[in-house]
Parts: C-alpha cells; sequence; structure tokens
C-alpha cells in the first residue's frame, strides 16, 4: 500500500483493459480513501488518457501528514508526539521496504487536485 502512489499505475491498468475491450469506451474512475487519492493521482500522472472522463472522488486524503493528524486527533488525541513519530518512522520504513523506495511522507492529493483536468465530483 503506497497510499496511492502505485495504485494510480493499477487503475491505468484498468482502464488499458477496458480499452482493450471496448476502444470507444467512456470511462469514470470512483475511488473512496485510498481508492479516491488513488484516482485523483490518477487523474494528474495520465491526464492525456481521453476515454477517462470524469473522477468520483468520495473522501480523499489532502496528504499523509494530514491524514494522520486527522486519525490521531479523533482516535487519539492525547497521544505522546514521540511514540506517534516512532510509529510514522517504522511504518515509513516499512512501506519503503516493500514498495521499492516509496515514502508515504511524500504522498500529498493537494497537488493534483489544484491541477485536475478531469471533471470531479
Amino acid at each position: 500500500v503506497t497510499l496511492g502512489l502505485d495504485e494510480r499505475d493499477q487503475v491505468a491498468k484498468v482502464v488499458a483493459r477496458i480499452l482493450e475491450d471496448s476502444p470507444s469506451a467512456k470511462i469514470v474512475v470512483w475511488g473512496r480513501s485510498m481508492g479516491a487519492a488513488s484516482a485523483l493521482l490518477y487523474g494528474q500522472k495520465y491526464a492525456s488518457q481521453t476515454a477517462v472522463r470524469g473522477l468520483i472522488l468520495d473522501s480523499p486524503f489532502r496528504s499523509f501528514d494530514a491524514l494522520k493528524n486527522d486519525v490521531l486527533a479523533r482516535a487519539a488525541p492525547k497521544a505522546p508526539k514521540c511514540g506517534v513519530a516512532c510509529l510514522v518512522c517504522c511504518l515509513r520504513c516499512s512501506v519503503r521496504r516493500r514498495a521499492k523506495g516509496v515514502d508515504v511522507l511524500g504522498v500529498s492529493c493537494e497537488p493534483a487536485a489544484r491541477t485536475a483536468t478531469k471533471p470531479a465530483l
């Protein structure tokens, strides 16, 4: 799980597969939570893909940092900062090791949202 970075390429593979069977298909990509982030990041990286006509984004996150802060505020508002920092470091290292160097701290959907060219709901 790379919070949408690698998953956007999986969306591209699905879109390509659909277009193999139906070259004139008009596609809308829908995603919820991390899936919404994947859809949004897909729209940014593959903006020239004309078969995808729009995105439906259900609860995407703005950035990993914002997601972390939101979860902590709701679930553990009194969690010690040093403990949280340690957990984030462990998570970051684990993802880097498993996902060929992806840094979750760099995941942000905000630039993709600001530069989106596809209509989104």
